[in-house]
């Protein structure tokens, strides 16, 4: 309730011309932020999202990442082929590895379009979460 009233606050009174940015950001946190998720609740985030590619250059790596999340999730609960689960494992795209990056996109989201963080800023960011990516990759066996 509290991230929800965030947004609101943040589209209404401080940037009222993200309002597609924070449509993205609302629907991302109905799917980050519960105890039990569905995968359901990011398809309106990564379609909302996409409306706003055009407004930043942090726009464009964060719908990435967060229709890459979606990609991942969806083939280990539905997967088209016996072997894709162990092949996204094998790739860092087990659960974990799925979760990383929705939490990566979840967190870019936020700071971009609720805080401002500027994307030269969020850059930086983005680069210390592929390194934390890289560092979990190797620390722990592919298949987490």
């Amino acid at each position: 309730a509290a991230y929800l009233a965030l947004v609101i606050w943040r589209t209404s009174i401080a940037r009222p011309a993200d309002w597609l940015g924070s449509a993205a950001c609302a629907y991302a946190g109905f799917f980050m932020l519960p105890t039990q998720i569905h995968e359901r609740y990011l398809y309106p985030a990564v379609a909302l999202l996409c409306f706003s590619l055009h407004r930043a250059p942090a726009v464009p790596p964060l719908y990435g990442l967060l229709a890459l999340g979606l990609f991942a999730n969806l083939a280990r609960i539905v997967p088209w082929d016996d072997r894709v689960p162990a092949t996204l494992a094998g790739v860092g795209l087990g659960a974990w590895g799925a979760a990383l990056v929705n939490t990566f996109g979840f967190a870019g989201m936020t700071l971009h379009f609720l805080f401002g963080v500027p994307s030269r800023r969020l850059a930086g960011y983005g680069a210390a979460a592929a390194a934390f990516t890289a560092v979990m990759l190797q620390v722990s066996p592919p298949n987490w």
